[in-house]
């Protein structure tokens, strides 16, 4: 670090390093620095950062709303190590793939035993973890009665957070882009603003009106999952991987395997204009329920379960639906093909119990 820098670079950059390499033990050593300067330095920049005054170099929020998470974050699985250190390096793979795909974590309202869980016995050995939609809850967006209070900035904070220890945690992370209530931005946003206003918001998030989808740039190893038809019109709540289809269709039902079933068919009925290839399996979110359902000659219906919370609204007295159930699941894919043995269902909330 030069002397010739100003005092509030100084306290940027140090947010930086420490970022970068773990910890401030790690980035002393790593700059020839002396311990105590460094940390007096990281100090005062945390000091600066809560008060609005600066912020690190890639645009990962320090403020007071994302420092709360993170303290939470750090006391409930007792970590030692200190901000973000980039992607996890990719498996080394001879033709085999390792999926998890797991979705509706309604942030700030998911289970973070659950998503503990995930990271432990999944990271180590998973090649693509693939986010199937409802990452983030848009609580604020939300038209529906509001039983608590979650102001934006407490949100985003919390998104910010899993989004990067999952980013460290798995080489590949896919974002199904759509799903219903990320979406919900957009849709106020088109209420209640003029096209041009519209525009100047989607030049400054790189084209893009959603939040959620404007975060997954900031980390290399996330991207943004939908699909393209033939004739160039994206599905965002559909993507594939190999011969297996995630989908985070607004389909549901209180019979079991009945909103499986009606996605699988309209898949089918559709196949042709969505250029899909032949199915293996359909993972369907949004439902928050489990099922693993062999369906037609070799195909499998899946549903993974949710990380999430429940929530108050779930428990009125206008019953409807089914339990949710906490999980995600697992599979294998060779050269692009399901290993149909392979896929596993992991129920958390049920181990717990």
């Amino acid at each position: 670090m030069s002397a010739r820098k100003t005092p509030r670079r100084l306290l940027r950059e140090a947010l930086t390093v420490v970022r970068q390499h773990g910890g401030i033990a790690q980035a002393a050593a790593a700059l020839n620095m002396p311990y105590s300067t460094l940390q007096a330095r990281h100090r005062a920049a945390l000091a600066a950062a809560n008060q609005g005054h600066i912020e690190e170099d890639d645009g990962i929020p320090v403020g007071l709303p994302y420092e709360r998470e993170w303290a939470v974050w750090q006391q409930h699985i007792g970590m030692a190590k200190d901000r973000y250190t980039g992607p996890a390096r990719p498996r080394a793979t001879t033709g085999r793939l390792r999926v998890v795909a797991a979705g509706d974590f309604h942030v700030p309202f998911h289970d973070r035993d659950a998503v503990a869980e995930l990271i432990a016995r999944e990271g180590p050995h998973t090649d693509v973890l693939l986010l199937g939609g409802d990452f983030g809850d848009a609580h604020c967006a939300s038209t529906f009665i509001k039983y608590q209070t979650v102001r934006f900035e407490e949100e985003h904070a919390a998104k910010t957070l899993l989004l990067q220890e999952l980013s460290q945690a798995f080489p590949t992370v896919r974002y199904l882009a759509g799903s219903n209530h990320p979406d919900r931005f957009e849709k106020r946003l088109r209420e209640h603003l003029d096209p041009d206003l519209l525009n100047a918001i989607a030049s400054m998030t790189g084209g893009t009106l959603n939040p959620d989808l404007a975060l997954v740039r900031r980390f290399p190893n996330v991207e943004v999952a939908q699909w393209t038809t033939p004739d160039g019109h994206l599905v965002p709540w559909l993507t594939l991987v190999g011969d297996v289809a995630f989908c985070h269709a607004e389909k549901y039902s209180r019979t079991p395997g009945a909103a499986l079933r009606g996605i699988e068919e309209w898949l089918d009925d559709f196949s042709a204009t969505l250029g899909l290839p032949a199915l293996r399996a359909v993972v369907q979110f949004h439902t928050h329920a489990m099922a693993l359902l062999p369906w037609r000659a070799n195909t499998l219906l899946i549903e993974p379960g949710c990380m999430a919370q429940v929530q108050q609204y779930q428990l009125g007295a206008k019953l409807g639906g089914r339990p949710q159930r906490q999980g995600y699941v697992a599979m294998d894919l060779v050269d692009g093909h399901l290993d149909i043995g392979s896929v596993r269902l992991r129920w958390l909330d049920a181990e717990r119990r």
